[in-house]
């Protein structure tokens, strides 16, 4: 049984404000902080998490919101940023997409 909290793509593309306890910004790159190659240097985490589709784009969105909940003090999010990090890089997005959707405590 899986513990802990997690927030959707949608509710960090709606509340800018709540990432600055993150200590990530919507305008960092999505490639530089996960230390991939998937997109190139243009795409920004702001723009990963409002992505739509699938594939590398769902990636980018569950991955981009799953490390903002490991980063932030006010969620208890299954994974480290480390983990989220990693399965990012392994293009493992299954398990932040279940971890992003246990229910998110920010208001």
């Amino acid at each position: 049984e899986r513990h802990g909290a997690g927030c959707t793509p949608g509710y960090w593309k709606n509340h800018l404000d709540a990432w600055a306890a993150t200590g990530f910004a919507p305008g960092d790159g999505f490639d530089a902080t996960f230390g991939t190659s998937y997109f190139g240097p243009s795409l920004t985490l702001g723009q990963a998490v409002g992505l739509g589709g699938a594939g590398l784009k769902k990636l980018a969105r569950h991955g981009t919101a799953a490390l903002l909940s490991a980063a932030h003090p006010g969620v208890d999010y299954p994974f480290s940023v480390a983990q989220v990090i990693a399965l990012v890089q392994a293009n493992n997005v299954e398990p932040l997409v279940a971890a992003n959707e246990l229910g998110c405590p920010l208001n």
